[in-house]
């Protein structure tokens, strides 16, 4: 049997049902529901309190029917699905924590967090964390008269290093919360990839660090001042003001970059947006939202672009029934004609959701859509390895059209199947490139397509048992209004997505647990311009952890066990079976 037919048989087995049990009331969590098709969110409750909380993991398995009267002004007080709220260094127990591990082949990580203030009305926060790579890694060559035979004899170096600092302080009083936000993070990437006649696999790691890398810092800040009863229907006004600012400078080796050329890049990127919420009576709610945002970027070329909007809504809550009504408009100004290629000026904003049983079955349904600005430094946070010489260009979602039905079954056992309709203009994609000097970098591209997809989210908890699982199923149509991909399939996307984890706990002293993530195959295009497709995969891994006191816990980390070619992208295969010790201290 081929691995990863194994490998989704392994998937399939932590579904196994559980069964229930019971489990002590935390007053100090507030529940609400938002039907977006993803799971029900839990989070802390406004309520002040001098208690650190020491809360970790949070399954909800009884009923809050016990409220017979809406809890601090929440005129509903709905369960959430069995579902986890977890922080792997749980910081807000803790004045300080820290983290260490080593890991084969040669890697490294820590990471570190310090609460000087942490009281009721004001929380600040220091954090930082190291990331290290530098090893070996297959690279892909592919027969271009018969695209099936692969060969990953032959490896090349593949480095990064990831440093992250940031700071966090946050003021609370009675209506509202004040945050602040600031980070900086320095890293350095080997590009890989290329192809085999043309990789530098006899160079050695310093001749591949100076020509065939990147390095780019991103320092951010940002900050946010909301009321508490933003979204809930409580008879206030409720506001909501984010403002958020990055700054990223890029420097390449003269492989990636032909000589002549401008190595560096700098971009900012100033985004700003809110809310602001009147209530009318009990159960009825009009809103109004903006947004701003736009990008500077300077270096191989330079242009500004930029899209504003506003968000008419208005939300009727009663019983059973939550309804909202509401449009995007949206804007755009630019410097070059092709950057508002896949702008749309109008979107639908629908939700509805009625309550067939009594908090036990939903059903749900609504449409909406956006317009995203690509700036390089999202593109950098997908895929690390993009040719800076892409282009950069506003996209939309016209349409994610969404319905399903959503059940609870006293919070041990919970699922979300729902199905959806998106269409894409401008579906951002990677293609590996072969028309410049380096053909080691991949180039961001776009085209429309409209996927349809199925999907299943399941959770279940009973005594120290806990698991997981999602999986979606989509077709796409064929690419249109793109130079490079009309008629195309798009690149990089998977028609089936799987990810699945089931956990123990015994007496909060050693916890386990086993994931597995699986992808079918999926369209692509190699280094020569050969059309083929990555083979399906699935990323089988093992986590444990031992409490040796209140203050220590070590660990353990297996990933990718079945040490499968793993590709997200085509010509990057990921690391191979990898393994982890660590400790983590809390004070």
């Amino acid at each position: 049997m081929k691995k990863h037919h194994i490998s989704y048989l392994l998937a399939l087995a932590v579904l196994a049902p559980v069964t229930a049990s019971a489990q002590k009331i935390d007053p100090t969590l507030e529940v609400t529901r938002e039907f977006d098709g993803s799971f029900m969110s839990v989070h802390k409750s406004r309520l002040d309190s001098s208690i650190n909380d020491s809360l970790l993991r949070y399954i909800p398995d009884f009923k809050y029917t016990i409220f017979e009267k809406p809890y601090r002004n929440n005129e509903k007080f709905i369960p959430s699905p069995a579902m986890e709220l977890a922080s792997e260094l749980n910081e807000a127990s803790y004045n300080f924590s820290a983290n260490i591990e080593g890991l084969y082949p040669a890697e490294g990580k820590a990471g570190i967090f310090y609460s000087p203030l942490h009281n009721p009305g004001n929380t600040m926060s220091f954090y930082g964390s190291f990331d290290y790579f530098n090893a070996k890694i297959p690279v892909q060559k592919i027969n271009a008269e018969n695209e099936s035979e692969r060969d990953f004899d032959n490896k090349q170096w593949g480095n990064y290093r990831t440093a992250l600092g940031g700071m966090q302080y946050l003021h609370g009083w009675e209506s509202g919360t004040l945050s602040i936000n600031t980070s900086y993070d320095n890293n350095m990437y080997f590009f890989r990839g290329m192809p085999d006649d043309e990789m530098p696999h006899t160079y050695d790691r310093q001749y591949v660090k100076d020509h065939f890398s990147h390095t780019f810092n991103r320092f951010c800040a940002g900050g946010s001042i909301k009321s508490h009863d933003t979204d809930n229907y409580t008879g206030r006004f409720g506001y909501s003001t984010n403002i958020f600012y990055q700054n990223t400078c890029d420097r390449f080796g003269d492989g990636i970059i032909a000589a002549g050329n401008e190595n560096r890049i700098t971009e900012n990127l100033f985004r700003l947006s809110g809310k602001i919420s009147p209530s009318f009576g009990r159960y009825r709610k009009f809103s109004l939202g903006f947004n701003w945002e736009n990008v500077n970027y300077g270096g191989i070329k330079d242009y500004s672009y930029g899209i504003f909007g506003i968000t008419p809504q208005y939300a009727f809550s009663y019983d059973r029934l939550n309804f909202l009504l509401g449009f995007k408009l949206s804007g755009r100004y630019k410097n070059l004609d092709n950057t508002d290629k896949y702008h749309r000026n109008i979107f639908p904003e629908i939700k509805i959701d009625v309550e067939l049983i009594k908090n036990k079955l939903w059903f749900y349904t609504g449409a909406t859509g956006k317009n995203t600005v690509n700036s390089y430094s999202s593109i950098l946070s997908q895929f690390k390895y993009s040719d800076p010489r892409g282009e950069l260009m506003a996209s939309s979602i016209p349409l994610d059209f969404r319905t399903g039905i959503k059940t609870s079954i006293y919070g041990n056992f919970t699922a979300d199947v729902y199905w959806r309709y998106t269409m894409y203009h401008g579906l951002q994609q990677f293609i590996s490139s072969n028309s410049d000097d380096s053909g080691i970098s991949a180039t961001e591209t776009y085209s429309n397509h409209n996927e349809t997809a199925f999907g299943i989210k399941i959770a279940a908890a009973s005594g120290n048992f806990s698991g997981k699982a999602g999986m979606e199923y989509g077709t796409y149509t064929k690419g249109k209004k793109s130079l490079t991909l009309n008629g195309f399939k798009p690149f990089g996307f998977p028609n089936f997505k799987l990810y699945a984890e089931t956990g123990y706990d015994w007496r909060n002293l050693i916890t386990a647990s086993v994931y597995v993530e699986a992808r079918s195959k999926t369209h692509s295009i190699s280094n020569e311009g050969t059309e083929y497709t990555i083979k399906p995969f699935a990323n089988l891994g093992i986590n444990v952890k031992y409490a040796v006191n209140k203050n220590f816990k070590i660990y353990l980390r297996l990933s990718n066990i079945l040490n499968e070619h793993m590709q997200y992208y085509a010509g990057y295969i990921e690391k191979g079976t990898s393994a982890a010790v660590g400790l983590l201290v809390k004070f």
